[in-house]
């Protein structure tokens, strides 16, 4: 929903529009207010969603704090995952090649 199509590769419609019960909707859901579960209702699952309407999803998404609580879980993994690496008995270059997929997984955005 928030990635960049390019880095991802997949489009950021996909998911919404197959009702994809990800980690991200079930946060969104779980939180949402009556009148914002309704929009997801209208949105999500529909094979027509455009532009707009995804961008009214993601709307629902971060006023939810869904995206920014799946954000700071995605950090924290990614932080564990460097000291992992770090800590491990491997040579400096395999360990920097590692640090670099690392990076290049959390990095959808830009």
């Amino acid at each position: 929903m928030f990635g960049d199509p390019k880095k991802t590769g997949k489009p950021v419609l996909d998911d919404p529009r197959e009702g994809k019960n990800t980690v991200l909707m079930a946060l969104t859901r779980h939180s949402a207010t009556p009148g914002q579960n309704r929009i997801l209702l209208n949105l999500v699952e529909n094979p027509k969603l455009d532009g707009a309407g995804a961008a009214r999803v993601r709307e629902v998404i971060t006023s939810t704090g869904a995206q920014a609580h799946v954000e700071d879980v995605i950090r924290c993994r990614h932080r564990d995952a460097v000291e992992a690496i770090d800590g491990a008995p491997m040579p400096e270059p395999v360990k920097a090649s590692l640090r670099t997929i690392a990076e290049r997984v959390v990095d959808r955005a830009t």
